[in-house]
């Protein structure tokens, strides 16, 4: 009997031993994103779809804030030059009105009373014939004149009651996509942790975006500095990254103060004092920060050896090493009358025409 028990416990060991069932059955479920990392990840999508949604409305309400201050604008140039007008045309009936209150007080004689003042009287006569239709119409000018004034009063009240309105929704969703952007920073997980450093100690020793963009390109990770190629972005689509106007488009001509004629290396839009800046294209924030002579830029990395460059903010929420998509803000623009955005895409330091993928 003793002998069997060895025997015994070697074929069960035998029989469990062959494909290990337990094994497989926990083997994929180890691989598998445990349920706390899908909930992260379907939270962080989420913002990002939240965070473009209102980064897009921020968009608009520049726009309408924009319309809404360029109206009272209008108005109260209006409204100063009525004012002039109607100064000059009172000033006119004053005059008038002076002169006939002397013909009043010292009226011309009577023919009846004194023939020899014939002459004078008829000249009286003739002068009060011809002031009076001036009179009358410069008198309805001056209604017409203050009835105008009065509607263009009105229109600036409704004008400024919509400007204040549409900015403080503005200042709403400002303060919503700084709480959203503080939420995703803290749920994204970067893929790349030491971005920061590399990004921070290539800023340093730039004198410009140029060479930090150069200084990025030598540093890419092997997967990220794959030669690229113009079709390699031709399905690329850039979304304008602020509401502006248009003032410089590549290749145009810059006239600076003390420099020589340049030519421009993106696109520039002069925008409204602190208007939000979006991602034109989804991608990599390679840097946030400060660059010498350029202020505050974002520079995002697309396909390939190509970046995005924006220049001229005041404040950037992107960070670097994580991921935008279209239409995320990414900044402000500065709190000073017709701010510049400046626009650019590079391959390696050399700037592209960004019109092939941007619709101005």
């Amino acid at each position: 009997m003793r002998a069997l028990i060895p025997l015994l416990l070697m074929a069960t060991l035998a029989l469990a031993a062959p494909d290990r069932p337990w094994a497989q059955a926990q083997g994929p479920a180890s691989d598998a994103p445990s349920p706390g990392a899908r909930t992260g990840s379907q939270k962080l999508e989420r913002l990002r779809q939240e965070l473009v949604r209102l980064g897009r409305a921020q968009r608009a309400g520049d726009k309408s804030s924009d319309a809404w201050r360029e109206r009272l604008m209008e108005l109260n140039a209006r409204q100063a030059d009525l004012d002039r007008r109607m100064g000059t045309n009172r000033d006119s009936l004053v005059q008038m009105l002076g002169a006939l209150q002397m013909f009043r007080r010292d009226p011309p004689p009577s023919l009846l009373v004194n023939p020899r003042s014939a002459r004078d009287a008829v000249r009286a006569a003739i002068l009060i014939r011809a002031v009076l239709p001036e009179l009358e119409a410069r008198r309805r000018t001056y209604v017409d004149e203050a009835n105008e004034l009065n509607r263009i009063r009105r229109d600036a009240a409704v004008a400024g009651a919509a400007l204040l309105s549409a900015e403080s929704a503005d200042a709403e969703r400002r303060a919503r996509i700084d709480q959203l952007v503080a939420a995703k920073s803290t749920l994204e997980v970067r893929g790349d942790p030491d971005a920061t450093q590399r990004a921070a100690a290539a800023a340093a020793h730039a004198a410009s975006t140029d060479e930090l963009v150069g200084n990025l390109s030598h540093i890419d990770p092997p997967a990220a500095a794959s030669r690229g190629s113009l079709e390699a972005i031709t399905d690329l689509r850039l979304e304008s990254p602020v509401h502006g106007k248009v003032v410089r488009r590549f290749g145009g001509a810059i006239q600076r103060a003390g420099e020589d004629r340049r030519r421009s290396t993106g696109v520039a839009w002069r925008t409204a004092a602190a208007a939000t800046v979006l991602s034109p294209a989804d991608g990599v924030v390679d840097y946030a920060g400060p660059i010498k002579g350029a202020g505050l830029v974002v520079i995002v990395r697309l396909k390939g050896e190509f970046r995005l460059v924006l220049a001229g903010l005041d404040r950037v929420t992107a960070t670097t090493g994580s991921q935008l998509v279209s239409g995320e803000p990414v900044g402000q623009m500065p709190q000073v009358s017709g701010p510049e955005l400046l626009l650019e895409i590079r391959r390696g330091a050399q700037p592209v025409n960004p019109a092939n993928w941007l619709k101005l």
